[in-house]
C-alpha cells in the first residue's frame, strides 16, 4: 500500500514511459533531436513499441514521416506534473492505504471494487465501505 508520494511517482513514471498518438515531443534525427508528433503507435510486442512520427517545423507544419523506436524519443517536460497527480487522487479516490475509488468513478471505468487476494484479510467491506484491521500491540 503505497503512500501518496510514492503512488504519485510510480504512475508519473509509467505515464512517461507511454506515448500516445497525436503527443509532440522531439525524436533523434540525423545528428540533432527535432520536433515531432506521434501519428500512430506500433506495438512488436508485450513491451516493445515503435511509432510512427511526422517530422514539425518551426511553425508546426509536418515535413516529413517516418517510424522510431521508442528509444530515440525524448520528451522535454512530463505530460502531468506531480501534483496535479496527487490532486487527481485525492480527488478520485474516498480512501487511501489501500486507495479505493469512488464507486461512481469504478463503474464508469469498468473498475472491479473487489477487494484483491493480497489484502483479504487485512481490510473488510462494512456499509460499502473498505475498513482497516489494525491490531494494537498492548503493552
Amino acid at each position: 500500500m503505497l503512500p501518496l508520494k510514492e503512488l504519485a511517482d510510480s504512475i508519473a513514471e509509467k505515464l512517461q514511459e507511454r506515448l500516445f498518438a497525436g503527443a509532440e515531443l522531439y525524436a533523434k534525427k540525423d545528428d540533432g533531436v527535432c520536433p515531432c508528433k506521434i501519428l500512430k503507435v506500433i506495438q512488436e510486442g508485450v513491451d516493445r513499441y515503435r511509432y510512427e512520427v511526422a517530422w514539425l517545423d518551426k511553425n508546426k507544419n509536418i515535413s516529413e514521416k517516418t517510424e522510431v523506436n521508442a528509444e530515440d524519443l525524448v520528451q522535454k517536460k512530463p505530460l502531468f506534473s506531480r501534483n496535479l497527480l496527487k490532486s487527481f487522487i485525492r480527488e478520485s479516490t474516498y480512501r487511501n492505504a489501500p486507495w479505493v475509488l469512488h464507486d461512481k468513478l469504478a463503474q464508469k471505468h469498468g473498475i472491479s471494487t473487489d477487494v484483491p487476494e493480497e489484502l483479504r484479510g487485512k481490510v473488510f467491506l462494512k456499509d460499502g465501505l473498505i475498513i482497516c484491521s489494525k491490531k494494537r500491540n498492548n503493552e
